[in-house]
């Protein structure tokens, strides 16, 4: 695999964008946490409602 990715630079150019993809998805929400006060609250109880005019 190691004398494949040496000869065919290609493979080696995907190997290290897919590594970089990797490490950035892992690392993301690390550095840049989604912030509590915006996440919504999910109420179950109705999520399934038939459609009203309470939004208009």
């Amino acid at each position: 695999m190691i004398t494949f990715l040496k000869t065919n630079k290609l493979a080696l150019t995907g190997v290290v964008i897919i590594a970089i993809l990797l490490v950035v998805a892992l690392i993301g929400p690390l550095l840049l946490p989604y912030p509590q006060d915006i996440q919504q609250e999910v109420h179950l109880e109705q999520k399934l409602l038939a459609p009203s005019g309470d939004h208009f």
